[in-house]
């Protein structure tokens, strides 16, 4: 009788200290942008709608609900009362997104590679 086991699971070389650091760095950047988006978020909510709806925006957040909305809101306030350039205001809103997406692209192509071991089957008699 012969089984067929898929194996999916890597053999993982722990990264050398340094690249740790950088990877703690980055991620403290990536928070305090995230911050300040949705800090500049609720309150171009606040100056476009009131008050009120920046709350029920606040509240659609912590029940994981449209995250879009502050970054429109952001978006408004950076070109509006801050009086940045409205291609810079949309990537300030969409900064986090854009850092998320570059870092997942460079730890695949730098540190994990093109995962060659997936998918591979193992026979066992």
């Amino acid at each position: 009788m012969m089984i067929d086991v898929y194996f999916s699971l890597p053999i993982v070389k722990k990264p050398a200290w340094g690249v740790e650091l950088i990877s703690l760095l980055i991620f403290a950047l990536m928070l305090c942008l995230n911050i300040a988006v949705l800090a500049a978020g609720f309150e171009g909510i606040e100056n476009g709608m009131g008050l009120v709806w920046a709350v029920v925006a606040v509240a659609a957040l912590m029940c994981r609900f449209s995250i879009g909305l502050f970054g429109i809101g952001a978006c408004f306030q950076v070109a509006n009362d801050w009086g940045w350039n409205p291609v810079m205001a949309v990537l300030f809103a969409a900064g986090p997104s854009i850092c998320f997406l570059i870092g997942c692209r460079l730890n695949q192509t730098l540190f994990l590679g093109p995962l060659p071991f997936l998918n591979q089957i193992r026979r066992w008699n």
